[in-house]
């Protein structure tokens, strides 16, 4: 108390003031607005793998449809392989490419990422309609970059390039 005293004296004859304040807290509102207006936010997107299974199990019990938190399952799961399906994808890119190819492998490399996003979403509404497995569509787009990428390897190797 004598040193907030203190303080205070010597703020006395200044044109400012100090605020302590020990929490302090805004509300603007605008966080219901920006959720309604996003529709492209997926409760899906925000739960854990566990959570999927439980949404699941709870959506089957309920008699609803539990495609969809199954596909988001097996599409999270599906993601911890994605970087090894753009490796071996990617070295037959890196390996084939000299000098101005290089660019062209680049770009390569970005079409392939907007093809596997592509192919990712066309899966899970196959699977959705109950035409495709589900563990299959989660899955479906990384084995189809790794048999792709093993084959142009293969084709690489076969030629006589080092590999």
């Amino acid at each position: 108390a004598k040193m907030k005293k203190a303080q205070d004296q010597a703020l006395a004859g200044r044109d400012y003031a100090v605020v302590d304040f020990e929490e302090g807290r805004i509300s603007v509102g605008l966080e219901s607005a920006i959720q309604r207006k996003n529709r492209y936010r997926s409760p899906k997107e925000e739960l854990t793998p566990e959570e999927l299974l439980l949404a699941a199990d709870e959506a089957a019990a309920a008699g609803e449809d539990p495609r969809p938190f199954r596909i988001a399952w097996h599409a999270r799961v599906a993601q911890g392989f994605l970087p090894l399906a753009f490796v071996i994808l990617g070295t037959r890119l890196a390996l084939g490419r000299r000098g101005k190819g290089q660019g062209f492998g680049f770009l390569l490399a970005l079409c392939a990422y907007v093809a596997y996003y592509v192919l990712v979403r066309m899966a899970e509404q196959v699977a959705m309609r109950g035409t495709l497995p589900v563990w299959l569509a989660g899955h479906l787009t990384n084995l189809l970059f790794v048999a792709i990428g093993a084959a142009l390897l293969w084709r690489l190797s076969s030629r006589g390039a080092a590999v």
